[in-house]
């Protein structure tokens, strides 16, 4: 079962990595990189720990390992081999003749080979491991039945495991983004990177498991605010609950269209913008095992990130009417005008969701070849050839990098479209409703 709400929340997350891109391409001074590149990357695994809690025990190990190949290292060889042959062909074209060829294919073989990747492909090994390493934590969490059929000492035994097991993923992950990583795992020296980013992604993995859930009962239940949340995150009370909801009642019976879930997801987005101002220069390079001057933050900004760009997939679900006065005799005339003017902004969230919805289900597809397949690289100097580019920050320089970023993503549509087509199916359109 897909949910759309996470399709849109990746999608966010994968725009977040075009973006950056296109702002490196660009070469001038973006200042919302560094801000966006603290949780750009980190909230793939807290994404995959939150789906891993919502689709239950994983079974066997075997076929859990099958469909991990399948879903991660399969698409990672395949999109490393087409990698090779369009470098392979523009050494080619560039240096004339078959050695270049040959060389930039030894160049490139050897990093395929061992998981490390070219470009944005080194993510998928990376990933695969820390949902293997994730597995028997998901595996102890998940298995509640076979808990409840052992005696008192083995039930007991077994609720420590499962306080311990997740205690000791987090630590692990914390240890090997805080100590020199250059040490560790000699022994498997080839393999080495991938094992490394495996171990450090499997803790986001495992938070993601354990807390976006119980941070996002607060949908689920409006008049409760969950107390466990963590200690990065603004403590809510019921009288702040209370008078956001009577704003948001009053912003009703003025007409307006507000989404209480929008509201609630400000001060989130503020916690995150205020850490990276307290804490500049933090943002990591998982790439090159750099993990920022501060590795824990980290772990605030990931769960900030992920929790934000999932309360917006679930808020574009919902129109927003909190107008408690709706349906009254007295209100019809003013209902229905305000339904005419509000066709428009169902109309814009329904699109936005859509085409976030298509963005986030092609995901993996769209970060493997954006720079690699130098679609990046033709849309930025077809339009530096076109339009003068702005060289500083601004309205000109924003309204670039969106114009850039649209053009991106419709080529990648065009790819996607020619996907389908090759395996006889069609694009499907995703549904403007999530499925809970």
């Amino acid at each position: 079962m897909r949910h759309t709400y996470i399709d849109r929340a990746r999608g966010i997350a994968i725009l977040i990595v075009v973006y950056i891109h296109l702002a490196a391409l660009s070469g001038g001074t973006d200042p919302f990189v560094p801000f966006l590149s603290s949780f750009a990357l980190t909230v793939f695994p807290m994404f995959s720990g939150y789906l891993r809690f919502l689709r239950g025990s994983s079974g066997r190990f075997f076929p859990f390992l099958k469909r991990k190949f399948f879903s991660l290292l399969l698409p990672y060889f395949s999109f490393s081999l087409a990698t090779l042959l369009i470098e392979a062909f523009r050494s080619f074209r560039t240096g004339g003749s078959l050695v270049s060829a040959k060389e930039t294919v030894l160049h490139i073989l050897p990093a395929s080979l061992s998981l490390t990747g070219f470009g944005p492909e080194w993510f998928l090994p990376a990933l695969f491991f820390a949902e293997v390493f994730f597995y028997p934590v998901g595996r102890i969490l998940c298995d509640d039945a076979g808990a409840g059929n052992e005696t008192g000492n083995r039930k007991g035994g077994f609720r420590a495991v499962r306080i311990l097991l997740p205690v000791l993923s987090l630590l692990v992950s914390l240890v090997m983004l805080c100590c020199p990583v250059d040490g560790f795992l000699t022994a498997l020296w080839y393999f080495r990177y991938p094992l490394i980013l495996g171990l450090v992604l499997q803790g986001f993995v495992t938070a993601g498991f354990l807390f976006l859930p119980r941070m996002l009962e607060v949908l689920k239940k409006p008049g409760h605010w969950p107390l466990p949340l963590p200690l990065f995150l603004l403590s809510q009370s019921r009288r702040v609950e209370d008078d956001a909801m009577r704003q948001v009642a009053a912003c009703g019976r003025a007409g307006a269209r507000i989404n209480p879930s929008l509201l609630y997801c400000l001060p989130l987005l503020l916690s995150l913008f205020l850490l990276y101002l307290i804490y500049p220069r933090c943002y990591p390079d998982f790439r090159h095992l750099v993990f920022g001057r501060v590795p824990l933050l980290n772990y605030p900004a990931a769960m900030l990130g992920s929790f934000s760009m999932l309360w917006i997939g679930l808020a574009l679900d919902n129109p927003g009417d909190v107008n408690p006065d709706r349906g009254n005799p007295d209100r019809i005339e003013e209902d229905e005008h305000e339904h005419e003017e509000s066709k428009r902004g169902r109309a814009l969230r329904n699109f936005l969701g859509a085409a976030l919805a298509f963005c986030g289900k092609h995901s993996l597809l769209i970060m493997c070849t954006h720079l690699n397949w130098y679609l990046i690289h033709i849309v930025d100097g077809g339009y530096s050839a076109l339009f003068q580019r702005a060289d500083r920050f601004g309205i000109a320089y924003c309204f670039d990098m969106a114009a850039k970023l649209l053009l991106v993503m419709l080529m990648e549509t065009g790819i996607i479209s020619l996907r389908h087509v090759a395996n006889g199916t069609s694009v499907p359109a995703p549904s403007s409703e999530s499925k809970k």
